[in-house]
């Protein structure tokens, strides 16, 4: 398994790291499948994909884990 930083919090802000979604996009078009995960749960990494206009290239968006 491989975690890729997606983007940083700046203030309440999310900004993405183009290089990353470049890095993903190009891994999608190898035929890889990719899950965005995120700590605020599976909506909140969701939306945050639909935000950078990036969720199409995600396999899903699993949900956290509950201990």
């Amino acid at each position: 398994m491989l975690m890729i930083l997606l983007s940083v919090a700046f203030g309440s802000s999310l900004l993405p790291i183009p290089a990353t979604i470049e890095h993903l996009k190009t891994l999608k078009k190898q035929g890889a499948n990719i899950y965005c995960w995120s700590s605020g749960g599976a909506d909140y990494a969701k939306k945050s994909a639909t935000e950078f206009g990036i969720a199409d290239i995600f396999t899903a968006f699993p949900a956290r884990s509950h201990d």
